[in-house]
C-alpha cells in the first residue's frame, strides 16, 4: 500500500509492505521493485529529506535491498536524506546473514557509518550483542539493561547521553504500536504508521 500524505507544513510518502506475508516468494520481489523506485526518488532533486526505514533488518535479506540501504547511507549528503533505520535489536542487523559474509559485513559497515545511535531498553540476553554492535563501555551496557520506558541511551561520535523522549500530542499517534497487542482500536491516525 502506497500512502501520500500532504498539509501546510509536511509532505510524505509511506511504503506499507505489511500485505505481503514475510515468508512468501513474493516479499522479496516486492522490496526489490520498491527499493530501485525509491533510490530514484532519493537521487532527484529537492528538498532534503528522512527516509524512516522500520524493520530495516529485513531489508539485509536480499543482496538489492542491502545494497540500496548501503547506497542510502553512502549517498545520504549527496542526496539531501536523512537516514533512520529502525530495529528491536542489533542482534537483528546481522542476524540475516552468515558471520563474514558480505552482508554480515554490510551490516557492520551501516552501524559504523550511523553517526547517531539511539538505543531503547535491551532485555539481557541482547546486551552483549549491543555492546559489540555500538561499541557500549560497561557503564552504557548496564544503563542499556535498565532505562525506563521512553529514555534512550544517545550515542553522537565519542560522546553518550541518557534522553528523555517526549511526545507531542501530534507524535502519539504515529508511536502508538501497542493498541493491537492491547485490543484497543490505534489511536487517530496510527493505523496510517
Amino acid at each position: 500500500r502506497l500512502s501520500r500524505c500532504a498539509d501546510d507544513e509536511y509532505a510524505g510518502v509511506v511504503l506499507d509492505l505489511s500485505a505481503v506475508p514475510v515468508d512468501s516468494d513474493a516479499l522479496p520481489l516486492v522490496m526489490v521493485a520498491a527499493a530501485g523506485w525509491f533510490q530514484q526518488l532519493m537521487a532527484c532533486p529537492g528538498p532534503q529529506r528522512v527516509q524512516i526505514l522500520d524493520e530495516a533488518w529485513a531489508l539485509l535479506g536480499n543482496r538489492h535491498t542491502a545494497g540500496y540501504l548501503q547506497t542510502c547511507f553512502k549517498l545520504g549528503r549527496t542526496y539531501g536524506v536523512a537516514n533512520l533505520c529502525i530495529t528491536h535489536r542489533a542482534s537483528d542487523l546481522v542476524a540475516q546473514a552468515d558471520d563474514g559474509s558480505a552482508t554480515s559485513k554490510l551490516a557492520a559497515g551501516l552501524l559504523a557509518d550511523s553517526a547517531t545511535k539511539i538505543i531503547l531498553r535491551q532485555s539481557p540476553d541482547q546486551i552483549d550483542a549491543a555492546v559489540d554492535h555500538f561499541g557500549l563501555t560497561d557503564p552504557e551496557a548496564a544503563i542499556v539493561g535498565q532505562l525506563a520506558r521512553g529514555r534512550a541511551l544517545w550515542k553522537l561520535g565519542g560522546r553518550s547521553a541518557v534522553v528523555q523522549h517526549i511526545l507531542g500530542p501530534s507524535e502519539e499517534a504515529i508511536c502508538d504500536t501497542d493498541a493491537r497487542m492491547d485490543g484497543r482500536a490505534p489511536v487517530d491516525g496510527a493505523e496510517a504508521a
